[in-house]
């Protein structure tokens, strides 16, 4: 390889920045800059992949706002109150509740653990029905409407 500062063959290059430059130098011209990570001297971090709940298909079940709704009013508890409990905004609440907002996963975890009810159905669940057509090739043009009209 050479040395893109001063073109002499090199066996070992670093990466330096010179003059906002990103070059690969000798050893002798890492005094004309700020020597950086060597790339091979660099470690490889794994990233982190999140899976989805064991890679089991879960939907959100169907009418989940009005069993917040139900929950909520159930327990004398105004939006507000609601979303303190399990520290989120009013307005979150009020979207959930509308159906105008479809809950995470963390979200509905959150709320399931908390006020003791159930907002996702896995496909292995008995009850299990989703309103999409998912035969492994994803979301049809079917779907696209029916989740423009909802």
């Amino acid at each position: 390889m050479l040395c893109e500062v001063c073109g002499s063959r090199v066996d070992k290059f670093y990466h330096v920045i010179i003059e906002s430059s990103k070059l690969k130098a000798c050893q002798n011209c890492t005094k004309f800059g700020k020597i950086i990570e060597n790339k091979k001297n660099r470690t490889i971090s794994k990233k982190f992949k999140p899976t989805s709940l064991n890679n089991k298909k879960y939907d959100t079940i169907i009418g989940y706002g009005s069993i917040i709704r139900k929950t909520r009013e159930n327990l004398r508890l105004t939006q507000k109150e609601f979303a303190n409990k399990i520290q989120e905004k009013t307005s979150i609440i009020i979207r959930l509740e509308s159906e105008k907002m479809n809950p995470s996963k963390k979200l509905a975890k959150k709320i399931e653990t908390t006020f003791g009810i159930t907002l996702f159905s896995s496909e292995e669940d008995p009850g299990y029905t989703s309103e999409l057509h998912d035969n492994g090739d994803g979301i049809t043009i079917t779907d696209v409407l029916k989740i423009k009209k909802n």
